[in-house]
């Protein structure tokens, strides 16, 4: 599984911000972006979709910026992954709808079943990691 920049940086943000859901204290994006060494024209538009999907908020001004407003130990890195990436599957018959229309060895496929295990698995792991534990 390769995670996407979109997912990395998404969370190199987040993890910057986790501080301010308990000071209520808003951080700049061209700090965090300074900070971290990412460009802040893509930061900004990670910073829109947090903000559309009720992670975080924003506040013009001096003393403006992003903080976070969700409670880190709820955000995971499967919800994540969920709003950066969608659906993703790992390999081609996981894909939603009909496996056979993905990949034309889906219903004689040995590996099959075990690559359902495998996506499984591993959205159970990305789950269990919170911002809150990184």
């Amino acid at each position: 599984m390769k995670l996407s920049r979109r997912v990395d940086y998404g969370l190199v943000l987040l993890r910057a911000l986790k501080v301010t859901y308990t000071t209520k204290k808003y951080i700049g994006l061209r700090r965090i972006a300074r900070s971290f060494h990412l460009p802040f024209s893509y930061l900004e538009k990670l910073a829109a979709t947090l903000k559309s999907a009720g992670y975080i908020e924003s506040q013009k001004g001096s003393a403006g910026g992003y903080r976070l407003i969700k409670d880190p130990a709820k955000i995971t890195l499967a919800d994540l992954v969920a709003l950066f990436e969608g659906n993703q599957a790992s390999v081609r018959c996981m894909d939603p709808g009909d496996p056979e229309t993905n990949c034309h060895v889906a219903g004689v496929c040995p590996t099959r079943k075990s690559w359902t295990d495998i996506e499984e698995k591993i959205d159970a792991v990305l789950a269990t990691i919170t911002i809150a534990s990184l």
